[in-house]
């Protein structure tokens, strides 16, 4: 044991890796090899192009204030870091059971900072296990997912009596996650339910956000396709919008790091796009909740996140950039140095994380706790040597 503690993670895939190349087929490396050296070729060129574009993009942006550098001044830090702040996350795990049944395991969590980043820290985190019937692991994985929202909705809703008890009302919550969500549900009856508690936390005065850590489809983009700027048209080539922002948010860094520690899209209603959740933008717009969003990056080391903003209001264009100029400094001084996501997301993702290994220990005891008959076990032989063995211990 003590040879192998003497490796790091990294090092220990590194020689896994190679085991598992060599372990591969001469003649098909072989062949692979070659291919590999063609493809180099080709995504060096690709490279090429992409810096040429985004140097040429990332200028015309600044210029055109579609990208914007933020100052943040430090004797500022200490202040915003102060406020009264809320985060609240979900996580599930699905294992398959007998038949078509699944067993759902859910958690959410609810994390107050009374001080923010200068005072204690207090938390709630509640479970759940459900056994739910799906036909395939896709459809079980959407279910455990509208299951574990449905728990968020609830810290959402505790957050809120929280503040009201306290008296709190200039306050913020910051949900893990997009506001849409999740992003395939459109159900009226869900995002009504959803809506509703926002509301409530918007009646009170929160400012009420979703952080995205891995941000996905193009509303950036399909921004961008409306502007008619020289130079422009090379966006059309990008397919989503993290791969347009990563190089040219880098470069805007680079170009405005004296004055600046942080670049912004210019924040923007969410679109309504073909593709969820964009798509189901509507049914929260029906029902009167706007939702405004910009992309973000700190420092050359951080990646691009997505932060959205969640209001009752319309604002006009430079109403919007005024609140995104107010609430952006507050996400950087909840943000420790050499961290990438705000200190309150981070405890509430560690305490509502249901590992796998949790999960299936959890399930290993629901069915050495069940009594299985012989028959009923051969209708079930994919399970029979699971089960068996277990009954077995």
């Amino acid at each position: 044991m003590s040879g192998i503690s003497a490796y790091s993670l990294e090092e220990l895939k590194r020689i896994v890796r190679r085991i598992e190349f060599n372990k591969t087929s001469p003649e098909l490396l072989l062949d692979l090899i070659s291919k590999a050296r063609s493809l180099g070729s080709e995504e060096r060129r690709s490279i090429k192009r992409i810096l040429y574009h985004s140097k040429n993009l990332s200028k015309i942006l600044l210029e055109n204030e579609l990208i914007i550098p933020i100052s943040i001044k430090q004797e500022a830090i200490k202040k915003l870091s102060g406020i009264p702040t809320w985060a609240v996350d979900g996580s599930n795990q699905v294992i398959k059971g007998l038949r078509d049944e699944w067993f759902v395991f859910l958690s959410a969590s609810r994390v107050f900072m009374p001080k923010g980043m200068q005072g204690k820290v207090e938390f709630k985190v509640g479970g759940d296990i459900q056994k739910i019937k799906a036909l395939d692991d896709a459809m079980a994985r959407s279910k455990a997912t509208n299951l574990m929202m449905l728990m968020e909705i609830e810290q959402i809703g505790e957050a809120y009596r929280d503040a009201r008890k306290l008296g709190i009302n200039d306050a913020l919550l910051i949900i893990d996650g997009p506001i849409i969500d999740p992003p395939q549900l459109s159900r009226e009856e869900y995002v009504r339910q959803r809506v509703k508690v926002i509301k409530k936390c918007l009646s009170i005065g929160f400012t009420f956000l979703g952080f995205v850590k891995r941000p996905y489809g193009r509303p950036f983009l399909s921004f961008l396709e409306k502007m008619s700027f020289e130079g422009i048209s090379h966006s059309k080539s990008y397919i989503s919008d993290v791969t347009i922002l990563n190089p040219i948010l880098f470069l805007a860094i680079c170009k405005e790091n004296k004055s600046s520690r942080v670049i912004i899209t210019r924040p923007q209603e969410m679109p309504i796009l073909k593709e969820p959740p964009f798509s189901t933008y509507q049914v929260y717009k029906k029902l009167g909740l706007n939702i405004y969003y910009c992309y973000y990056k700190f420092d050359l080391r951080s990646g691009v996140y997505r932060l959205e903003l969640a209001s009752t209001e319309e604002f006009n264009d430079n109403k919007l950039l005024r609140i995104f100029n107010g609430v952006i400094p507050v996400i950087y001084a909840l943000t420790p140095p050499g961290m990438k996501f705000p200190l309150p997301i981070l405890i509430a993702h560690d305490k509502c994380s249901i590992r796998k290994g949790a999960a299936e220990t959890l399930y290993y005891e629901i069915i050495t706790r069940t009594p299985v008959s012989y028959t009923h076990l051969r209708a079930h032989e994919t399970s029979l040597h699971l089960v068996c063995r277990l009954l077995l211990e």
